[in-house]
């Protein structure tokens, strides 16, 4: 769970480290769901297909540790700290239609979730609800943006504000949920 302005930057440095590797603009059903995190996945629970798993918070929670005990032994760096871009997932609001699973060709899958590698970790509200925050590399911006367009329950939007659209604006009442500090962070002015 992220708790702080802290935690995210390092959060971030250690997503975009994972990622980087596994980015492939030609398979983005499978680019950035990687089989290491994957099997730490196929442990849960209610797990029943890749492609369309919905999480709870301490799942979340659990593939970020495993990838953040992953790269224990590599020396992060903060470099390409500025490309890309946040997105938040409140995955308890997804209503399931798999259409943004279609518009992001497969980017999101059937419950509006992006991948698990992509997952910065869980950040609580003030609520019950959680979001997931998640980072989306350069090569998918237009397939998540296709993909929050067709999405029609407000569950996804981008961190920075000049990224909202017409019908991707958070209500006062989400942006409300959204710790100031996510919201303030350097890397959501990118």
């Amino acid at each position: 769970m992220i708790q702080s302005d802290s935690e995210l930057t390092q959060a971030l440095i250690e997503t975009k480290q994972w990622c980087m590797s596994r980015i492939n603009r030609n398979n983005p059903e499978h680019s950035l769901r990687s089989e290491f995190l994957g099997s730490i996945i196929e442990k849960f629970e209610h797990f029943s297909d890749f492609m369309s798993f919905w999480p709870n918070q301490n799942e979340v929670d659990s593939v970020v540790e495993a990838r953040r005990t992953a790269l224990f032994n590599n020396a992060l760096t903060a470099s390409n700290i500025n490309n890309g871009r946040l997105l938040l997932c409140f995955p308890d609001w997804s209503n399931h239609n798999s259409l943004s699973q279609t518009e992001s060709e497969d980017y999101l899958d059937e419950h509006d979730i992006p991948p698990w590698d992509s997952w910065l970790g869980s950040v609580n509200t003030e609520t019950s609800n959680f979001f997931i925050l998640a980072w989306v590399p350069d090569e998918f911006i237009d397939l998540v943006q296709a993909g929050i367009d067709a999405e029609c329950v407000g569950m996804l939007y981008w961190v920075n504000p000049k990224y909202w659209g017409q019908w991707s604006t958070p209500e006062q009442e989400t942006l409300n949920l959204i710790p100031e500090w996510v919201l303030k962070h350097h890397a959501a002015k990118i």
